[in-house]
C-alpha cells in the first residue's frame, strides 16, 4: 500500500473520476468546495474567481533543504512573479487561518521535495485543486502529472526555457480570462476525489483485509525501496 499507482493497494492523496460517474459516491470524507448537492455539478464560478483571486502566487513549504532545490527556484522566480511564502522556511508572520488563503489566490507553488514517479502529494489536490488555484508543478515528469491530474488542470515547470518564461505565462493566465478559463474546464466533466488529511485511509484497510482474504498470488521484491523510489 504506497502512492505508486502500480501498488497492490493505490494509497493516493487524490484521484479524478467522470463527474456523471459521482453520483454514487457516499463518502463523507472527501472535501469537495465546489460541488453542487442539487446536480452534482460543479458550482466553480470561472468569473467570479478570475475577479476576485489575486494575481500572485501562494506557498506554504517547511522542509527548506528539499532535493528539487526548490527553494532556490522559488526565490529566483519571485524576481518575475509575485510569491507570499509561508511555513518554516519564510520570515512571514504565522497565520491563524490558513484555509482563508487558499481560496484568495490564482496560483499555487505545489513543488515536491523530490523527483519521484508518481509521487504527486497533497500540495496538489487539497492546496490548489481543491481550494480552485492553478498549481504550478515540480517533482515527476510532466507525462506523469498528466496520467494522475485532470486534463489541463496544471501548469509544469518544465515547460519553460527559464522562469522568466514562466513568469511570462502566469501574467497571461492572470490578465486573460480565457486562458485562466481554459485551466478550469475539467470541473465541467470531472471531479476530484480528495481528503483533507492523508490520515483517512479507512477504505484503503478494508481493500487490504478484502485482498489478504481473496488474492492467494504471492508477490516479493528483491529490493523494495528501488521499485518505490523511482526518483531522480
Amino acid at each position: 500500500m504506497t502512492y505508486r499507482q502500480d501498488s497492490d493497494i493505490v494509497f493516493n492523496y487524490g484521484r479524478y473520476i467522470f463527474r456523471n460517474l459521482s453520483y454514487t459516491i457516499r463518502d463523507y470524507q472527501l472535501i469537495d468546495f465546489y460541488l453542487s448537492s442539487n446536480d452534482n455539478k460543479s458550482t466553480f464560478d470561472i468569473k467570479k474567481e478570475y475577479s476576485s483571486r489575486q494575481n500572485r502566487i501562494l506557498w506554504f513549504v517547511s522542509n527548506c533543504n528539499a532535493r528539487t532545490k526548490r527553494n532556490e527556484i522559488a526565490k529566483n522566480l519571485k524576481n518575475y512573479f509575485p510569491i507570499d511564502q509561508y511555513g518554516k522556511c519564510s520570515q512571514s508572520k504565522k497565520i491563524n487561518n490558513s484555509e482563508e488563503l487558499f481560496f484568495n489566490y490564482k496560483f499555487y507553488l505545489a513543488f515536491e521535495n523530490s523527483h519521484c514517479k508518481d509521487y504527486i502529494t497533497e500540495k496538489v489536490f487539497y492546496n490548489s485543486l481543491i481550494h480552485g488555484s492553478i498549481p504550478i508543478v515540480l517533482g515527476a515528469d510532466k507525462k506523469n502529472y498528466e496520467q494522475i491530474l485532470p486534463p489541463n488542470s496544471f501548469i509544469h515547470i518544465d515547460d519553460f526555457k527559464d522562469l522568466k518564461q514562466l513568469a511570462d505565462q502566469l501574467n497571461n493566465i492572470s490578465t486573460n480570462f480565457d486562458t485562466f478559463s481554459s485551466y478550469h474546464q475539467w470541473r465541467i466533466d470531472y471531479r476530484l476525489l480528495v481528503r483533507k488529511s492523508s490520515y483517512f485511509i479507512d477504505d484503503r484497510f478494508c481493500d487490504l483485509c478484502i485482498k489478504l482474504h481473496n488474492d492467494k498470488t504471492s508477490k516479493s521484491y528483491l529490493n523494495f525501496s528501488k521499485w518505490l523510489n523511482q526518483c531522480k
